[in-house]
């Protein structure tokens, strides 16, 4: 069964619509993903720039090299594994962040918002 059974008309000026449409394709997403989220008070992210994927793509081949190496010490004894652990944590940590930062969208806090019934289903 379909929990969205209700339907919205907004009527905008030429200047309005062309600024929502300009917004929506910022962010890659439909009209209606779009106007859900600021609904439930997110400010959706822009698509990130094509380099993006390359950068995260490069810190994954960072951490499985970092998880070679690892294996390769573990055996030889010849790596401070206490050293060595720490930056796989900060490696992990920066590609969330970097992907957070990047691909979250912001929660707009309104007053006395109680999160508008929203149950985890955005876009």
């Amino acid at each position: 069964m379909r929990n969205r059974i209700h339907n919205l008309t907004v009527r905008l000026s030429d200047k309005e619509s062309e600024q929502l449409k300009k917004n929506i394709r910022r962010c890659g997403l439909t009209k209606s993903a779009y106007i859900r989220m600021a609904v439930c008070g997110y400010i959706p992210k822009e698509k990130p720039p094509l380099e993006y994927n390359r950068m995260i793509k490069e810190l994954n081949s960072i951490g499985n090299n970092l998880n070679q190496i690892a294996r390769v010490a573990n055996t030889t004894g010849m790596i401070d594994t206490g050293f060595y652990n720490e930056q796989v944590v900060k490696l992990d940590r920066a590609v969330l962040e970097i992907n957070a930062a990047v691909t979250e969208p912001e929660r707009i806090i309104y007053g006395n918002d109680q999160d508008m019934g929203h149950k985890g289903q955005i876009g």
